[in-house]
């Protein structure tokens, strides 16, 4: 398994090795949780690398810089106690990183309509039945979703 994070820069990949960490397979089963200690989708395949692109890129030092994403409130209890605006983790004395959750406060229909609306095209994963980018593929995927 290997802790190093690639990310694109300018149509390049950069390799961001782990320089103090060490490699580990963590020794533990994937868990359904909201506890990001121990729930590995979410921090090391998402969260975690990100964090690592954005405290280690050189260009990202001095900036502000605004994270948005796209959690909703009824998608989870945990969800629903989310800020809209907040200062990111990433926030630093050497960059001022703020987070926005512009549809922290919509319902999936809203979702859906705005798609409709602009005709945008979801992403593939809606398409085939996921009802989350981020879970596409996951192990813990209903029966009829991997059909």
């Amino acid at each position: 398994l290997t802790d190093n994070v690639y990310y694109c820069d300018n149509g390049e990949i950069v390799k961001l090795p782990t320089r103090n960490g060490k490699k580990s397979t963590r020794h533990k089963w994937l868990a359904m949780s909201p506890d990001l200690r121990v729930r590995w989708c979410s921090p090391y395949v998402k969260i975690d690398a990100f964090r690592r692109v954005l405290n280690n890129y050189p260009r990202y030092k001095d900036k502000k810089i605004l994270v948005i994403t796209g959690e909703r409130r009824e998608e989870s209890p945990n969800r629903a106690m989310y800020f809209e605006t907040e200062i990111h983790a990433c926030n630093s004395n050497m960059r001022l990183v703020h987070a926005w959750r512009p549809v922290i406060d919509w319902s999936e229909q809203m979702i859906w309509d705005e798609y409709e609306k602009r005709r945008f095209l979801p992403h593939p994963a809606y398409l085939l039945g996921w009802n989350r980018t981020s879970c596409f593929g996951c192990i813990f995927s209903t029966s009829d979703l991997w059909q």
